[in-house]
């Protein structure tokens, strides 16, 4: 065989081979499917294999996302987790305070929140409406019990808040994620983080 026409079919297999292994893509509108809550003023869309609900919360306006599927469960320390959630609330706050309220009381927590960071702060817009983003990462103590028998540790958590406003109705949309796993803490968080950007940028106000 030619050995430039080797050369060529060797690179088109690895290629097709590195496009099957790459992380979550940005998915079309036929794969999204839309949530929406009339009370409390809001919807978002998130994508229409992930497992969804509002379970309790929906008079509250609270609605939860996360992938489908899942590793079997671990028995000597938590499996990892990633959520899309939007919570609300009503305030006088602005949305840059709210945020630093957060931020201040996290901060003065230890206990909870090892190695606080915020890694990102700044002013946004939601559909129109003013809002403000942070990015932290943080680690917390876990404990788990498993056939009586108990293992401790720490979580690594990163997770983007925007909290957005409208009048005094106030929306906070978080995407976190958090893991035992000391050598990729944030694996999950940066797979699915292009998915969030896509939930986030497709809330609206009602």
């Amino acid at each position: 065989m030619n050995k430039s026409l080797l050369c060529l079919i060797s690179g088109i297999l690895v290629a097709a081979l590195l496009a099957g292994c790459t992380a979550p893509q940005e998915k079309s509108e036929q794969e999204w499917e839309w949530y929406e809550n009339k009370e409390w003023g809001y919807k978002i869309k998130y994508p229409a294999d992930w497992r969804a609900s509002d379970n309790e919360g929906k008079d509250r306006g609270i609605f939860g996302a996360s992938p489908g599927g899942s590793e079997p469960l671990r028995k000597d320390k938590p499996n990892p987790q990633l959520q899309f959630i939007v919570f609300t609330t009503f305030s006088n706050q602005s949305t840059y305070e709210m945020a630093k309220g957060y931020l201040e009381n996290e901060k003065h927590n230890p206990i909870l929140y090892h190695n606080f960071e915020c890694k990102e702060f700044t002013n946004i817009t939601l559909d129109g409406a003013p809002a403000t983003k942070i990015t932290v990462t943080f680690n917390s103590p876990y404990l788990l019990s498993v056939g009586g028998k108990d293992s401790e540790g720490i979580l690594w958590i990163k997770q983007f808040q925007v909290y957005a406003k409208k009048g005094r109705m106030c929306y906070e949309l978080l995407y976190t994620n958090d893991s035992p796993d000391a050598d990729n803490p944030y694996g999950l968080y940066e797979e699915y983080l292009g998915i969030a950007n896509q939930m986030t940028n497709s809330f609206r106000l009602i």
